[in-house]
C-alpha cells in the first residue's frame, strides 16, 4: 500500500486497477495512516474478484472527480499539501459499508464495528501477514535472523521437527522488526523537470522513408 500510493503521488497516475477487498482494504488502511496527494487519480477500478461495482464504482468515480476539481492545481506538477487535499474533500466523501444482507445496497453503515461483524466483510490477512509481515506489505525481501525455538511461544516441536526446520531455514528466518533488504522511504514529489527518471529525453526520432 505504501508503494502504491507513493507511486500514484510520485508519477501523477490517473488510473488505478485493483483486485477486490484483498487490495482495497490495505490501501484504505494506509490512507488512514499515510499522507499522500492523490489529486491526479480520477479513475479506480476493481476486477478479478467479487465486488459490488454499482453503486460503488459510480460513487467512487464521482467522488474522485469532485476531489480532483475542488481545489485544482496550477499545473500537473504543482505541489499541494495534505492539508489542502483534506480541506478540499467533498462532504459526500466518508467511509461506509453495505452489509451483505442489504440486497438493495440502500443502507450505508458508518459503524465499522458493525461492518467487521459481517462474515462477507471480515478483514482477512495475506500469507505474508500470517507469516508475521506488516500489514503495510512494504517489505519485499526481509532481513534474516537465526532460527530460535523460543520465538515460537506456545508451540512445542519434536527433535525431528526442529531438525527439519533448521535444515529448511539454514540461512535464517525473517526478522520483521527490521527494514527489508534495500528498503528505502519513497521520494516525493518529483517534478520531472529533467525528464522521466531524472534523465532528459533525447530529440524526437526522424522518420525515414523505406
Amino acid at each position: 500500500p505504501v508503494d502504491i500510493w507513493s507511486l500514484v503521488e510520485r508519477e501523477k497516475l490517473t488510473f488505478l486497477l485493483i483486485v477486490g477487498d484483498a487490495f482495497a482494504r490495505p490501501l484504505i488502511d494506509e490512507l488512514d495512516r499515510g499522507d499522500y496527494d492523490l489529486s491526479s487519480l480520477t479513475v479506480m477500478l476493481s476486477g478479478g474478484a467479487h465486488s459490488m461495482i454499482h453503486p460503488f464504482g459510480v460513487t467512487g468515480f464521482n467522488l474522485l472527480t469532485a476531489l480532483s476539481t475542488s481545489a485544482p492545481k496550477a499545473t500537473l506538477n504543482s505541489e499541494r499539501s495534505s492539508a489542502q487535499v483534506v480541506a478540499a474533500k467533498p462532504a459526500t466523501a466518508f467511509d461506509f459499508c453495505y452489509l451483505s444482507t442489504d440486497s438493495t445496497l440502500s443502507n450505508k453503515v458508518t459503524d465499522f464495528a458493525v461492518c467487521d461483524q459481517d462474515p462477507r466483510l471480515a478483514i482477512h490477512t495475506s500469507p505474508h501477514q500470517v507469516a508475521g509481515g506488516p500489514r503495510a506489505e512494504n517489505i519485499l525481501k526481509c532481513t534474516l535472523k537465526p532460527l530460535v525455538q523460543s520465538d515460537y511461544a506456545g508451540v512445542t516441536f519434536t527433535a525431528a521437527q526442529q531438525g527439519r526446520l533448521a535444515a529448511t531455514f539454514a540461512s535464517g528466518v525473517c526478522d520483521w522488526t527490521k527494514p527489508g533488504i534495500g528498503q528505502q522511504p519513497p521520494v516525493s514529489p518529483q517534478t520531472y523537470v529533467a525528464g522521466p527518471g531524472g534523465v532528459p529525453l533525447p530529440a524526437a526520432p526522424t522518420s525515414t522513408p523505406l
